[in-house]
């Protein structure tokens, strides 16, 4: 199963490339072309139809962009370090989606050893897109807790990573279908970001769920082998 799927996304990937080859110079015209207006147009009405235009390519551009983000290969280049250093270098980098907002964050690792053998970028991705998922959902004041404990994944040494928050939770097709590419119930986003973050864990030999559990609110579970797979 593994295997085909990854097959099917060097296919998607392969078709995602060449779209966005051939939709490049097209996009490049159309912003082009809206540069232009944007600087001969008085009327305010001209304008914000302008704007709309721009907003439209934007969309475009970024879904292209995602898409093929999601389906390229990921070619890991795996060093031993600290997960919390990730996960603090992705809450760092959305600091604008946090400002003037009630967040805490707090962390309860004890004197857990959390050094893995990861590549740091797309697991500093997972992260992220984990994190801004609960700032989306969470009114203020928002609470964003990790806790780590260790663990096993098939015989060997693993670290078992849940981010819980205090949003509204999942509806039962939530939960099925988080994962899925393109499923969001945001009014803006692709819809990819939980889709790549399971493509990350996988790709690390690792696995990513959501807890089912009663408790208020959403808690992912990660659990990523210490080595190497």
């Amino acid at each position: 199963m593994q295997a085909l799927q990854s097959e099917r996304l060097a296919a998607i990937g392969e078709m995602v490339a060449g779209l966005a080859h051939e939709s490049r110079n097209a996009l490049q015209q159309i912003q082009a072309s809206v540069e232009m207006l944007a600087r001969r147009i008085k009327s305010r009405d001209e304008v914000s139809l302008v704007v709309e235009i721009q907003r439209a390519h934007d969309r475009i551009h970024d879904l292209l962009e995602a898409v093929r983000g999601y389906a390229a290969p990921l070619n890991l280049k795996r060093e031993v370090l600290d997960l919390s250093r990730l996960w603090n270098e992705a809450w760092d980098q959305l600091a604008p989606q946090r400002q003037g907002r009630g967040v805490e964050f707090c962390e309860e690792t004890g004197d857990l050893d959390l050094r893995c053998r990861v590549d740091p970028f797309p697991m500093e991705r997972l992260f992220r897109n984990i994190l801004e998922n609960s700032l989306s959902a969470c009114r203020d004041p928002v609470k964003i807790l990790i806790r780590c404990t260790p663990a096993k994944l098939d015989g060997q040494s693993a670290v078992y990573v849940r981010i819980s928050d205090n949003g509204p939770g999942l509806t039962d097709e939530q939960r099925r279908r988080i994962f899925e590419p393109f499923y969001t119930t945001k009014t803006s986003g692709t819809g990819l970001g939980m889709a790549i973050a399971k493509r990350i864990a996988v790709a690390h030999g690792g696995r990513i769920t959501v807890a089912d559990d009663a408790s208020p609110g959403t808690t992912i579970e990660l659990l990523l082998p210490r080595e190497t797979p």
